[in-house]
């Protein structure tokens, strides 16, 4: 599936692309994350898949596999930052200044998924001309669902149109299968994934079946998801009862290791306040800590 491609006049063409696996288990009939791709303008391809049940990163550049356990690797196009037992992966693209970010996230037996976040530093790169899951970047919730075309865009297909994007009453799951990179409508050239393509990418989506009442209605599900409404609160009922996790405990700073002078927030190294000791990250962002 294609996460995020940028298509502005005169700045980078970045493409993030994400394959899935079912998760937690291998016969789980939810899917999560198993590999995410990178490519900026062309250059190296930059891969981060999980490997098995290992908690430690599969990176891989142009197909070949480069150690980044606690380190930091240059490729064309920017540097790949790993974490700690390589949990984390930073991959840093120099031009567009975008940067990916990997987490393992722990599954059942021989599956593991992983996190992924992209921060747009410089807006200019990816404002109203980007496309993919992630969305349209204009800063209106009423233009994110830009429907792919059958080849990426270009600069030549700016202005994005009205017309471009899902009509009223197009649902999540609808909007998720126009942008896997094998279907129909769209066919995402060139896929950046180094190899053939995994079993079952060809699958057709099949829709959940009923988790069992005594899930459904058990205070665990009601807990986790009490949060959501309609078709969310469905949708993560769903979930947990398949997966036995509640998704909104992920914590995004798991395995990430920052200096002494920050703090990991949401996935990310910010630099600490100067009130805040060097040893603590409880009072940042937090209205208490005066």
């Amino acid at each position: 599936y294609t996460l995020l491609h940028t298509f502005c006049s005169n700045k980078p063409h970045t493409i993030v692309q994400a394959q899935f696996g079912p998760w937690p288990a291998a016969n789980s009939a939810v899917t999560g994350v198993t590999a995410v791709a990178v490519q900026e303008s062309g250059g190296d391809v930059v891969e981060v898949l999980s490997a098995g049940g290992s908690s430690a990163l599969t990176v891989l550049v142009n197909g070949a596999a480069v150690n980044v356990n606690g380190a930091t690797v240059a490729f064309g196009q920017g540097v790949i930052v790993g974490g700690a037992g390589a949990q984390a992966v930073t991959i840093k693209l120099a031009a567009s200044q975008i940067v990916v970010r990997v987490n393992w996230q722990a599954g059942v037996g021989a599956v593991s998924a992983l996190s992924v976040f992209v921060d747009i530093n410089d807006g200019s790169v990816a404002c109203k001309c980007s496309e993919g899951l992630f969305g349209f970047y204009d800063g209106s919730q009423a233009t994110e669902w830009l429907l792919p075309k059958a080849l990426y865009r270009t600069s030549a297909d700016l202005p994005v149109l009205a017309g471009e994007f899902a009509p009223v009453g197009t649902t999540a799951a609808q909007f998720g299968e126009a942008w896997r990179t094998v279907g129909v409508a769209h066919t995402a050239l060139p896929r950046v994934f180094d190899g053939a393509l995994p079993a079952g990418c060809n699958r057709t989506a099949q829709p959940p079946s009923p988790p069992p009442p005594t899930c459904a209605q058990s205070a665990a599900a009601l807990a986790c998801c009490r949060r959501f409404a309609g078709r969310l609160f469905e949708q993560c009922i769903h979930d947990f009862c398949v997966t036995g996790e509640c998704m909104g405990d992920f914590d995004p700073c798991r395995g990430v290791v920052c200096p002494d002078d920050q703090v990991c927030v949401g996935g990310k190294c910010m630099p600490l306040p100067p009130k805040c000791p060097a040893t603590s990250s409880y009072c940042w962002g937090d209205p208490h800590s005066g």
